[in-house]
């Protein structure tokens, strides 16, 4: 349970100025292609080195270190590539109550047991699809075909209607 993100800094303690989180990326976790509309996204590292793919240029932040700032819009990745944990904070400016949100959400998930299940199918299922709408993250490539088929299929109303039994379920 130590390893699940913390929110250091809230948007509603500075006026929505950013949001903090702090995370642990175990060896291999990676993140699909992706961008985000509502806000900027740096990291800062405490522990091990994590990759940042942002456009087509390659980073490596070490402990200590800060990420390059990753702009609204601009497609970008991120792994640890190392046999260790990475820790690093997540540094959203402006804040956003979404990712927020998610860091309860997702902690509640761990707590019930329940990650083998939202993990299966390896982010294509309706957890992910409301996970990614609540975080404002898109996927690109074949990654974005896929969410947009799922989130066809499953259609408007179930997917709202989900994200709202999320947030009734974790948010107290």
């Amino acid at each position: 349970m130590d390893n699940l993100p913390t929110l250091i800094e809230s948007m509603a303690s500075n006026h929505g100025i950013r949001s903090v989180t702090r995370a642990t990326f175990p060896s291999g976790a990676t993140a699909l292609k992706h961008y985000h509309t509502d806000y900027r996204e740096t990291f800062r590292v405490h522990q091990g080195e994590l990759t940042l793919i942002k456009g087509d240029k390659k980073y490596t932040i070490k402990e200590g270190e800060l990420s390059p700032t990753i702009e609204m819009h601009e497609v970008h990745t991120y792994k640890n590539s190392s046999k260790d944990d990475v820790i690093a904070d997540i540094i959203l400016e402006p804040g956003h109550r979404g990712c927020e949100l998610a860091n309860i959400i997702f902690s509640g998930i761990v707590k019930d047991d329940r990650l083998g299940e939202v993990s299966a199918r390896k982010g294509y299922n309706m957890f992910w699809i409301a996970f990614y709408e609540i975080t404002n993250t898109i996927p690109t490539g074949i990654p974005w075909i896929l969410y947009s088929l799922l989130k066809f299929f499953h259609g408007r109303k179930k997917i709202d209607a989900y994200k709202v039994t999320l947030i009734s379920k974790y948010i107290s």
